[in-house]
């Protein structure tokens, strides 16, 4: 929906509340994850868990920008 005055690439304050939180529960789970595949000797959840705490990390630039990243992740 696009109202008029308003930028369309912005996010609105609900929006950015609702990253902010997506990016905290994901980067809490990203460290659990190390933790466990660390202490449970299984390196494939602990890799699981640095994407996890990478995507954590986009969501985070997400709600600390208010606009979508520029990063181009496929041609």
């Amino acid at each position: 929906m696009i109202c008029a005055g308003r930028d369309p690439e912005k996010l609105t304050r609900g929006m950015r509340v609702f990253a902010a939180m997506l990016a905290f529960l994901l980067i809490s789970a990203g460290i659990y994850a190390i933790y466990s595949g660390f202490s449970e000797d299984t390196p494939l959840i602990a890799a699981g868990g640095v994407a996890v705490i990478v995507y954590g990390l986009l969501w985070g630039n997400l709600a600390r920008t208010g606009r979508h990243g520029k990063v181009p992740l496929w041609p």
